[in-house]
């Protein structure tokens, strides 16, 4: 992407983008997950649900955390919130 602006600003053509589609995840609370991965090989990749998907979310969502903020502000906040117990906000429904 900054390869891209930098083109831009320099008044050069822009480089085609070429999307590769690796799949999705879908988080449903402490209810679990369910996700289609490898869904760009064309012959409708792999369905993962249930504690799979699950952890295989929480490792994507950790992933984007460290990226974002780095090791010791995410191991931090990961035992933090591991002592604490809290999960996030819950809806109960009556």
């Amino acid at each position: 992407m900054l390869g891209q602006i930098r083109r831009l600003l320099a008044g050069q053509p822009l480089r085609d983008v070429h999307y590769r589609d690796f799949g999705s995840l879908l988080s449903l609370g402490h209810q679990g997950a369910l996700g289609d991965l490898l869904g760009g090989l064309g012959r409708g990749g792999l369905m993962v649900e249930g504690r799979l998907a699950q952890a295989m979310y929480l490792s994507l969502y950790k992933r984007h955390e460290l990226g974002l903020h780095g090791w010791p502000k995410v191991a931090l906040a990961t035992v933090a919130r591991w002592l604490s117990g809290h999960t996030g906000p819950r809806v109960k429904l009556h």
